[in-house]
């Protein structure tokens, strides 16, 4: 018996390319989705991204009563909570430069 495979060209008899407004400068979802799962793929130094090498990955733990505060506060700076520890450490940073 032969092996059956479900992937590749074998799904595009089934589903069709969705139908969409052409408007100069976009992509249709169809076409955004083959170029996201194309990029997914590569690794950052082969995609051009050298961002990674610039930031390290922390596991934090908070006390609980943190967890909230944090939050909110990140919410109300309209920034995620990792962009802001980011500032706090900053602002902490450029606090003991000036008082040296």
């Amino acid at each position: 018996m032969a092996k059956k495979t479900f992937g590749g060209d074998h799904l595009d008899r089934f589903f069709t390319k969705p139908e969409e407004p052409d408007l100069p400068g976009t992509q249709s979802a169809y076409e955004t989705h083959k170029t996201q799962r194309t990029h997914s793929t590569q690794k950052p130094h082969e995609a051009g991204e050298t961002h990674g090498a610039q930031h390290y990955r922390l596991n934090l733990k908070l006390r609980a009563e943190y967890k909230d505060y944090l939050a909110d506060a990140s919410w109300a700076a309209r920034k995620s909570i990792t962009e802001y520890i980011n500032d706090l450490i900053g602002a902490d940073m450029a606090a003991k430069a000036a008082q040296k």
